[in-house]
């Protein structure tokens, strides 16, 4: 009975580690040959978007999923000068990227891929319901402006988690901008009060 219960947990961990390894191979970058990026990704949602830019921010390769599901892509970046490049996924909650330089030696991928949170604007009736996660507790601004520009609300935190409501059931019709800030990021949700 005892060599029974080991085998079974032998067996429900290595299921475990494959399991884990799948999971970690559901979004791959990797170079094929020199100057080939191949890019591997499953368990997408409709709406993603997949974007190579240059170093200045010019998308030079821009693909919208109109379906969910896997993504299978090759980028030859044979005719692409050197330089550093961005590959990046860009999700609802969070955007993906991947460094790229190119140079006369050939692609390389520099480091590993890093994420970053994007903020979930909710709206309920007339109430903002705001959200982002931050785990570096990097300084978070927020701004509520009227449809002139003109500042109503500022809001300053910096935990790991922000959490705000904002109720705009007293304000007069019209359109406010809620303005996010974390670092050099600028996110913008449009409400609209009729």
């Amino acid at each position: 009975m005892k060599k029974l219960k080991n085998i079974a947990v032998i067996v429900f961990f290595l299921s475990t580690y494959s399991y884990a390894g799948d999971m970690e191979k559901e979004e791959e970058v990797r170079l094929n040959g020199e100057q080939t990026l191949l890019v591997d990704l499953s368990n997408l949602n409709q709406g993603t978007v997949i974007l190579f830019e240059d170093q200045y921010g010019v998308t030079l390769y821009k693909d919208d999923l109109v379906k969910g599901g896997k993504y299978n892509k090759r980028l030859d970046l044979e005719m692409v000068p050197q330089g550093i490049y961005f590959l990046k996924v860009d999700k609802r909650l969070a955007t993906k990227t991947w460094k790229i330089q190119k140079s006369s030696e050939g692609v390389k991928i520099l480091g590993s891929s890093s994420t970053i949170g994007k903020p979930h604007f909710r709206t309920h009736e007339e109430v903002l319901n705001v959200y982002i996660s931050n785990p570096d507790k990097q300084p978070l601004n927020m701004t509520v402006e009227d449809g002139s520009g003109v500042i109503l609300a500022t809001v300053k935190a910096s935990g790991k988690d922000f959490q705000k409501s904002l109720d705009f059931s007293r304000v007069p019709s019209g359109e406010y901008f809620v303005k996010l800030y974390r670092g050099e990021e600028e996110f913008t949700k449009k409400v609209v009060i009729n």
